[in-house]
């Protein structure tokens, strides 16, 4: 969800909000907070937030930024470095 860029829903917003797509706000601040929230603060409840309520099922995480307990929460089904990719189903 951090890549928004290039998508018809970007070039839509970033034309009203006269800026470009690549620097285009997100539009759905709720869906952007709970994203940040599993990121930054997992639990049961925010990565049930994601699933649920989004239709979430995989994390890809920076692992030197990530909250370090995310895979408290998340399966880790790959990782290679600093990078990581979780299940939530």
């Amino acid at each position: 969800m951090e890549g928004w860029a290039y998508t018809e829903r970007a070039f839509t917003e970033s034309a009203s909000q006269h800026v470009g797509d690549r620097v285009v706000s997100f539009w759905d601040a709720p869906r952007l907070l709970a994203n940040d929230t599993v990121f930054e603060h997992p639990s049961a409840g925010a990565i049930a937030i994601l699933r649920d309520r989004y239709g979430v099922t995989w994390l890809f995480a920076d692992l030197t930024t990530a909250a370090h307990d995310l895979g408290d929460y998340a399966r880790e089904v790959y990782r290679a470095g600093r990078w990581g990719v979780f299940s939530l189903a």
